[in-house]
């Protein structure tokens, strides 16, 4: 009967472990999961942010060569006036 009674405590032992080790492994995958739901948030974030940024440098790349534009029609003008005098 002893023997029996070791065994019967070696299971449930087992039993407790392994339930111990489930549940670790359990909160270990939900940190993971929050973790990574984090990072494809902010992710996903950088992205629509990234997109935004490209629209406002197209806008200042045509805002620049408006400028350019500009600029050189004024000093064509300066320098036909220069010619005048």
């Amino acid at each position: 009967m002893a023997n029996i009674e070791q065994l019967k405590r070696r299971i449930e032992l087992v039993a407790e472990r392994m339930a111990t080790a489930q549940a670790a492994r359990t909160h270990e995958n939900e940190r993971l999961k929050s973790q990574w739901e984090a990072v494809h948030g902010r992710f996903e974030e950088q992205i629509a942010e990234i997109a935004q940024l490209r629209e406002q440098v197209n806008e200042l790349t045509g805002d620049r060569e408006n400028l350019v534009t500009m600029l050189q029609g004024l000093l064509a003008a300066v320098e036909a006036d220069l010619e005048l005098v």
